[in-house]
């Protein structure tokens, strides 16, 4: 039984590996992937040995023989000279059914531990997952790890994800539910910070035309250094903040910024240029991947921006008056008129839509009615 589960696992290897794997399939690899540091080693060694055997290619039709195989087919022999000595073993199982099928665990551990010397050469194909306007996705990583990435965002990472690092690329805003490797750390960077990871779940936001990019703690720990000081970490706790401005954008009128107005402002300290916000409620700030809108004495200016990217639409301002205007709500996620429309009800704000374009100006007309 040990052996044919054994056999089973290296099945689903080579199919995620080769691209014909179900979406149930990937979901039992990386259980499995996810159970214990062992299963993480021999899934980052299988995957080495393939992006080293960049030149061979798996037909997605998969054959019944005793059980699945994958069929290989060596499409050519002119590997580069970095691969001679993997090429050799390659070339004997040239017309086997599955080269990690055949060679078993016991010859992976050989491949595993041997010394090759492309690194650079795996470490220069790239892996992008870019999410437009008005979508939101979700992204399992080859070590087991969870991203939900945020509209308008994009991630990237190398081809070798998991072998000998673990290291995320972020522009946009995510959520990172990051496996535990003691032996590969995890790290995501940004343009202003890095941030290095523990094994934890945390929120980064860090849009280039946003003033201010943060990273939002959920549980486990993490530590962040700014790009000014790399050498320099500082070790964020859940339900911490840590912002930090981008001097290359315009201040808003209305911020994070203005501590006076926040009821933490008590808890903020500068450090190294990154600010700390203690006692944040996180559920708030990771409500979008839970499709919910939540504003918290958001200036109109920057709330645009969320929905710009939410809705996929622009928003023009006929009235530069009202983007200082600042809301607070907790909506479920609802069609971009119907939150224009809560809007103009609770402030003087009137609204346009036509296609993709919104214009917000002033209802000079307002009267705002409390009921009791």
């Amino acid at each position: 039984m040990e052996k044919e589960y054994k056999q089973h696992i290296e099945d689903l290897i080579v199919r995620y590996l080769s691209e014909t794997i179900t979406e149930e399939e990937i979901a039992e690899l990386f259980d499995w992937i996810k159970r214990d540091e062992t299963n993480r080693d021999l899934f980052a060694g299988y995957k080495k040995i393939w992006l080293l055997s960049g030149t061979i290619n798996f037909d997605k039709d998969r054959l019944e023989d005793g059980g699945y195989r994958t069929k290989l087919k060596i499409e050519s022999v002119e590997l580069n000279e970095k691969l001679d000595k993997a090429r050799r073993y390659i070339k004997v199982i040239g017309y086997a059914a599955s080269i990690l099928l055949i060679l078993g665990f016991s010859t992976f551990f050989y491949f595993y531990h041997f010394q090759f010397s492309s690194k650079s050469a795996m470490a220069s194909l790239k892996n992008s997952v870019e999410v437009p306007y008005g979508s939101k996705s979700q992204v399992i990583l080859p070590d087991g790890s969870k991203v939900w990435i945020n509209a308008g965002s994009k991630i990237n990472y190398n081809n070798d994800f998991g072998v000998s690092s673990r290291e995320i690329y972020l522009e946009g805003e995510a959520y990172f539910d990051v496996v535990e490797n003691k032996k590969v750390p995890f790290y995501v960077k940004t343009d202003l910070f890095k941030i290095k990871v523990y094994g934890t779940a945390f929120n980064v936001k860090s849009y280039p035309d946003d003033e201010l990019a943060e990273t939002t703690l959920d549980r486990g720990a993490i530590s962040i250094s700014s790009n000014n000081d790399p050498d320099k970490f500082i070790n964020v706790i859940p339900n911490q903040t840590v912002v930090i401005h981008r001097p290359s954008v315009k201040k808003q009128m209305v911020s994070k910024s203005d501590v006076s107005s926040s009821p933490n402002s008590q808890d903020i300290k500068e450090d190294q240029g990154l600010n700390v916000e203690k006692n944040v409620n996180i559920k708030n700030i990771t409500a979008w991947k839970d499709n919910r809108l939540v504003f918290d004495k958001e200036p109109l200016e920057i709330l645009a921006k969320r929905l710009e990217r939410r809705y996929n639409v622009t928003i023009h301002f006929a009235d530069e008056k009202i983007k200082s205007y600042s809301y607070t709500a907790a909506l479920k996620e609802m069609p971009v008129d119907q939150v224009f429309k809560a809007i103009s009800m609770t402030s003087p704000i009137q609204y346009k839509i036509d296609g993709t374009q919104v214009t917000l100006s002033i209802n000079r007309n307002f009267n705002y009615k409390v009921t009791k």
